[in-house]
């Protein structure tokens, strides 16, 4: 019964340990600065995420990464990203519509 007891308690502190880490990572993910890799300005850096008003901007629809990603990603990577997102219809039922930043590669295996 002590074991039961003492198993019990060490699950409810594996349990508080995780939730921390969740709110932990939800406060990184919050921090983060979004930029909108579609909009590349001249001097080679990012427009911040986000539309002023999405019935006059002609641009197409942002597609948002935090700054160190697109910082990572190659000017095809890019272009691939924002393709995909323009590509499917926006706002389906009032929601936003959200596409993978990586391309999934498909590997052929040969019979």
């Amino acid at each position: 019964m002590m074991f039961i007891r003492r198993l019990m308690r060490m699950r409810g502190l594996l349990k508080r340990i995780n939730l921390v880490g969740v709110v932990m990572s939800l406060k990184k993910w919050f921090a983060e600065k979004w930029v909108n890799i579609g909009a590349k300005r001249k001097d080679g850096s990012f427009e911040p995420c986000g539309r002023s008003n999405a019935k006059l901007d002609s641009k197409g629809y942002p597609k948002c990464v935090p700054l160190s990603k697109a910082k990572q990603m190659s000017p095809s990577e890019i272009k691939s990203a924002v393709q995909r997102k323009r590509a499917v219809k926006q706002g389906v039922g009032g929601k936003p519509t959200n596409v993978k930043t990586d391309a999934s590669t498909r590997s052929k295996t040969s019979r």
